[in-house]
């Protein structure tokens, strides 16, 4: 199919910090060459800084040269050109790959399918009109990077609802829990996409967010300690814990003020999510209270690892539907 011949494109952003997180751009091109051949990528945007860490001949587009940034400049109708033909686009197609750890062994690319990002935006929709706190003119702070799953959809989310989302500048970033903290007072935001560390930074530093409604944290698990001092740091304001991973998409979340106040809990089922626990050696499900593995199935589920030949064996098929 035509959308199957499209080039894929390497995102890669400039390294902030020493630490290195799974799917971030590391500094050497062994490492870039690697992710390359995980994706398949025909093309890559950079910037300058960052261009050299490519591998040697893949064509590359410097975001930060005088003639991309040329192409900004609208020039308001003067040179009409022939729309694209953009060919048609299957919901199970691939739309972005993601990089992800997979928990265990090395990076792993995603291929995470158009449906994947419809359902969980449809979903968003849906959980915005139950909840009656929420407000017409909220804005939402992405403090995950874009290389995160988190990140990357919460930024989709806000085009695909028509909200105001505030990204945040190299300047900023540079900045750390201070900038962002900044940002947020500046911009009055209501809602900020957070990571464990910058719930723990928020507990300790003396802002003062007054238009701060919610902060909906994931990436990995919140200690108990910092899950207690938060509310008593900002009590206007709801910790809502999420789950969920670059395969599966969102799993589960918080919604509301009740569910906020219990501690070491990561919400309920998420929509067009179906969940079961299961017995690791048998794979039969498992009551209320057991210990044991968590199947995910759903729309939102990635369509493979890539290349192709890697696909996980946690796939199961059931009839036409697929546990992960």
């Amino acid at each position: 199919p035509r959308a199957a011949r499209r080039a894929r494109a390497l995102l890669r952003a400039p390294r902030r910090r020493r630490g290195r997180g799974h799917g971030q751009p590391g500094p050497h091109r062994r490492r870039g060459a690697r992710l390359v051949y995980l994706s398949g990528a025909s093309v890559a945007f950079a910037i300058t800084s960052t261009a050299a860490k490519l591998p040697a001949g893949l064509p590359t587009i410097l975001l930060d040269s005088p003639h991309f940034r040329s192409l900004l400049h609208s020039d308001h109708g003067k040179n009409e050109s022939t729309p694209l033909d953009t060919g048609a686009v299957c919901q199970s197609a691939t739309a972005t790959i993601l990089y992800s750890s997979g928990t265990t062994g090395r990076v792993k690319a995603v291929a995470v399918p158009h449906r994947s990002f419809i359902a969980r935006a449809a979903g968003l929709r849906a959980l915005h009109l139950k909840v009656k706190s929420r407000k017409a003119d909220e804005r939402t702070l992405i403090g995950a990077p874009m290389f995160h799953t988190m990140g990357f959809f919460f930024t989709l989310n806000g085009l695909a609802q028509g909200s105001t989302t505030v990204v945040m500048t190299e300047a900023a970033a540079r900045a750390g829990l201070r900038g962002m903290l900044e940002a947020a007072r500046r911009w009055e935001v209501t809602e900020i996409m957070a990571a464990p560390p910058v719930v723990l930074g928020m507990t300790k530093d003396g802002c003062r967010l007054s238009s701060l409604a919610r902060v909906i944290c994931g990436g990995a698990p919140l200690p108990g300690s910092v899950a207690e001092q938060f509310p008593r740091r900002f009590p206007h304001v709801d910790l809502c814990m999420g789950y969920g991973s670059t395969e599966a998409g969102g799993i589960s979340l918080m919604i509301d003020r009740e569910e906020c106040s219990r501690i070491g809990s990561s919400g309920r089922i998420f929509h067009n999510v179906v969940a079961k626990i299961v017995d690791i050696v048998t794979g039969e499900p498992l009551s209320v209270g057991k210990k044991g593995e968590l199947w995910v199935r759903g729309p939102s589920i990635m369509t493979g690892y890539l290349p192709h030949e890697h696909r996980p064996t946690a796939h199961i098929a059931l009839g036409s539907l697929i546990w992960l």
